[in-house]
């Protein structure tokens, strides 16, 4: 597969890549020609700056089960999420708080993969961090909307669009301080060392606390969200087609 994908980069005219952090994965891994490459960043739905009412926000935890205050995570839970790192911040921050809110971890398993299940049960925390393995697509803004924050530590992102959704949604962010995520995330997240449980403990609890870091990150992220749209990626893309067209 990497010599076919290495093939590939060679032999197009173009490579769209949906961040500088992936197109110098590409020229570093596969050794893509950097003239090849054009950065045609993702864009957020409208719908995910648009705020329900508290009606529907209720509507969608009594539906959803998530009555309770919670944090979330979003993303297949593959190995390269990370989510034992964010299951052991979420303990480390549980232990000292009474009544603290609970965690969500949204997106379908992975074959083969039980390792923050395992995790869960191993920590006692069943009764904490639910698994929903499906969220209809027409209830991720209010999946968002209604988190505490939102938090993904993961190892490896290209480009990590639910950190610009729950931006967009009003959550206070917290990303792993690698792959893409601090390029999309662009200042207006909290960044973490994906295996420092504690430092992301902190942060946590930084945020949740209220005050005036908890308004800056939801300010800023809201900021930050409005500069990626699907228009800017079409123009992009139509632009790096036409280049192509003309090679």
């Amino acid at each position: 597969m990497a010599l076919l994908t290495r093939f590939a980069c060679r032999r197009a005219a173009r490579v769209l890549c949906p961040s500088a952090f992936t197109a110098g994965d590409l020229r570093a891994r596969l050794g893509a020609p950097p003239a090849k490459l054009r950065v045609t960043p993702l864009g957020v739905a409208p719908r995910f700056f648009e705020r329900l009412s508290p009606a529907e926000l209720q509507d969608f935890r009594r539906r959803s089960g998530l009555e309770a205050p919670y944090l979330l995570c979003v993303g297949e839970r593959r190995p390269h999420k990370n989510l034992p790192g964010l299951i052991e911040a979420y303990a480390r921050l549980s232990a000292g708080r009474q009544n603290p809110p609970r965690l969500a971890i949204v997106g379908r398993p992975y074959a083969g993969y039980r390792a923050p299940e395992a995790l869960v049960e191993r920590l006692g925390l069943g009764e904490r961090v639910r698994f929903i393995d499906y969220i209809a697509d027409a209830d991720l803004p209010a999946l968002y909307q209604a988190a505490e924050l939102f938090c993904l530590l993961s190892r490896y992102e290209g480009f990590g669009l639910p950190v610009l959704e729950a931006m967009a949604s009003g959550a206070p962010v917290i990303a792993a301080e690698c792959g893409a995520l601090p390029e999309v995330a662009g200042g207006a997240a909290r960044l973490t060392p994906p295996a420092d449980p504690e430092q992301t403990a902190a942060a946590l609890a930084g945020l949740l606390t209220g005050g005036a870091e908890r308004e800056s990150a939801i300010a800023g992220g809201l900021e930050r969200a409005r500069q990626f749209t699907w228009e800017r990626c079409a123009r992009l893309t139509i632009a790096a087609y036409r280049e192509a067209l003309a090679a």
